[in-house]
């Protein structure tokens, strides 16, 4: 990370190793159950989440503290991920133990405040994870940490910085909740319509007892779950091939390719039987129940993937209706109820082929899909609105900490003691203080 050249007047700059000392922890052997389920909370980056940490997930006894190099973290310093979610941050508020994934702050010198040094690594985290290094789970190292420069004004302005920032953020913060709010109700508002739907009541022109209802198999031309696994390898996947369709890649009932998860048109060929049709329905059969999309032109002949399942209806009925409909809160219930699996929900054929469906006349398909997406294109246009919204104000968090830490977000203050007098001072104390451990060494050794 490049040094800072330009700083206001009163500010210095330094490395992270110059303002504190820097430690980190370590995993008691997973062998030993005694080591575990005590009562000292033990923190792992999962219990990171940007902000104070009052709790963790797991705990140590005194014994699993004792013969591991796990270490205790006293209340307020700061904590920093090195492995994977590379830069998550915390400050403590309770005493705890960290493993070797987690660097903090054993000592930090009177040169900079908790908060302040926090508020300077969320804003450098993209820069931190730049920083990584290795293969498939990227890391840092403390040494590599404590080589980060830190632009330090006078402590007194260190103070106005934070608390500008936290007035800006706690603002922010309302705002995004509401924008959430909304995106939930949203939620709702879509249940709600697919619900009617369901039931036949979207309108008053339709009635639920001019139905029948049946079993989706019973409706259903043909359903089948995607190749099996050992069908699909890893050499198998090339960039900006025919794509293949997973859980992941539907989302509001539209299909989201991923160009990583693609095959060539001679593996296709030889999986034709999972090849998906248009006006095909495209189920998600693990994780999370519900997520189905209907196969437009675009898609057609795309792969479907080992995680999902294609549905084909009988003709002449309309997989884009049918589609919401196994997307409405009751079905998703359904599935959730009777899905396999201990680790993750997971379908199979025979519990697909008895949902319960409508069979909705052919000649009224068309009318009840019209007013389907009549409502439903008012909740994507919000959507959008919502998620751009969301997009700015993380955008404005950014431009925040920009300002503050060039020095535009507060004002300046010629009385404050430069940051630089003071740094020389804690680097003679430093300085001072290993003289003094060398001297008492040489004694001991005497």
């Amino acid at each position: 990370m490049e040094k800072e050249q330009e700083l206001p007047s009163g500010w210095t700059v330094a490395k992270l190793k110059d303002i504190a000392d820097w430690s980190s922890g370590g995993t008691p052997k997973a062998t030993v159950p005694e080591y575990y389920g005590g009562d000292i909370p033990w923190l792992i980056i999962g219990d990171l989440n940007d902000g104070y940490v009052y709790k963790s997930a797991s705990s140590l006894t005194t014994l699993g503290l004792k013969e591991s190099s796990a270490k205790m973290v006293k209340p307020y310093s700061v904590l920093v991920a090195m492995y994977g979610s590379i830069g998550k941050l915390g400050i403590n508020r309770i005493p705890v133990a960290t493993n070797q994934a987690i660097a903090f702050t054993e000592k930090l010198y009177e040169i900079v405040t908790n908060r302040y040094l926090f508020f300077y690594l969320l804003f450098v985290r993209p820069q931190l994870l730049g920083l990584g290094q290795g293969g498939t789970q990227k890391n840092i190292s403390q040494t590599i940490l404590k080589e980060v420069f830190i632009s330090l004004p006078p402590l007194p302005e260190q103070h106005r910085i934070i608390a500008k920032i936290e007035e800006l953020f706690s603002e922010l913060d309302k705002g995004v909740e509401s924008l959430k709010t909304a995106q939930e109700q949203l939620k709702i508002y879509r249940q709600s319509v697919l619900q009617r739907a369901f039931e036949g009541t979207l309108t008053e022109e339709w009635r639920k007892t001019s139905w029948q209802w049946t079993m989706l198999g019973d409706f259903a031309k043909e359903i089948k779950i995607g190749p099996f696994g050992t069908m699909l390898h890893e050499s198998d996947y090339v960039q900006e091939g025919i794509p293949v369709i997973n859980p992941k890649h539907i989302k509001n009932q539209r299909i989201f390719p991923d160009p990583r998860n693609a095959i060539t048109s001679e593996k296709v060929k030889e999986l034709s039987a999972y090849v998906l049709k248009e006006n095909d329905i495209v189920l998600g059969r693990r994780g999370e129940m519900g997520r189905t999309a209907s196969v437009t032109q675009r898609e057609a002949g795309w792969l479907c993937g080992t995680g999902s399942m294609i549905i084909r209806l009988i003709p002449n009925n309309s997989a884009k209706l049918y589609s919401m409909i196994l997307a409405e809160r009751r079905v998703r219930n359904y599935l959730e109820e009777n899905c396999a699996g201990t680790t993750m929900n997971n379908l199979n054929e025979k519990i697909v082929r008895q949902i319960p469906i409508p069979i909705i006349p052919v000649s009224e398909q068309p009318l009840i899909l019209a007013e389907i997406e009549s409502r439903l294109s008012v909740c994507d246009k919000l959507e959008e609105s919502i998620s751009q919204s969301l997009l700015q104000a993380e955008a404005l968090r950014q431009s925040i900490l920009k300002k503050a830490f060039a020095g535009l977000l507060v004002p300046q203050d010629p009385q404050d003691e430069p940051a630089e007098k003071l740094l020389a001072r804690i680097r003679a104390e430093r300085a001072q203080a290993q003289s003094t451990q060398k001297v008492a060494k040489g004694r001991k050794k005497q």
